[in-house]
């Protein structure tokens, strides 16, 4: 069984974060194993926050695990991330494209960076060089199959033999594009989940959609 790793730190992004690994880890039929972050006084607070996590994990149909930690840093995460399939994790916790080449130096797994309440309507990859993102347009794809939501490939330049990794809707050409017409692109087609190659992670700091950082 694969295993995710979620960390919460009570942000209403951290809850967002939340529901995105239920959905996904529910679909996959895999384990969640929660870091809850004990930032606040009230204890009574804190473990009624883990409790409401574990009841929505169970009632997603997952198999949940919860934790508290005092504190949240790299070597805090080190302890816990033996064989997981990906994080979670709340943007806030993630401020730059440095904090996110951090953590994925660290896990060495995909990076699940959520900064928006969206439903995952459809899913996105976008890439800058086909050739040395086959790794993560096959794991696009095959997360697109098992959560069934449709993929749509984004190709920085004119770069479309990136059709021959077969997506099965289309590949889009980035060319000459600022990013807020990029972002207007993903919220016309509703891409709220978008997949990015370790090279590109520095468009976390203007892309408006969840990202996924492929390591």
């Amino acid at each position: 069984m694969q295993r995710f790793l979620l960390v919460l730190d009570g942000s209403e992004q951290g809850w967002q974060a939340a529901y995105r690994a239920f959905h996904v880890t529910a679909r996959l039929g895999a384990y969640l194993h929660v870091l809850v972050i004990d930032s606040v006084v009230n204890e009574s607070l804190l473990a009624q926050r883990a409790n409401q996590v574990k009841i929505g994990g169970h009632a997603a149909g997952i198999s949940i695990e919860t934790q508290l930690i005092k504190e949240f840093s790299l070597n805090t995460l080190r302890k816990h991330i033996k064989d997981i399939a990906g994080l979670f994790i709340p943007s806030g916790l993630i401020p730059d494209d440095k904090v996110a080449k951090q953590f994925l130096n660290t896990v060495s797994c995909p990076l699940w960076i959520i900064s928006t309440e969206s439903e995952i309507r459809k899913m996105g990859v976008l890439v800058d060089d086909p050739d040395q993102s086959k790794n993560l347009i096959s794991y696009s794809k095959s997360l697109s199959r098992r959560i069934k939501k449709p993929l749509t490939g984004f190709v920085i330049g004119n770069q479309l033999k990136a059709k021959s990794f077969g997506i099965s809707t289309q590949w889009i050409p980035v060319v000459k594009m600022t990013w807020s017409e990029i972002n207007s692109i993903l919220n016309e087609l509703e891409v709220d989940m978008l997949f990015l190659p370790y090279s590109l992670v520095n468009l976390i700091n203007v892309l408006t959609v969840n990202c996924v950082i492929y390591p």
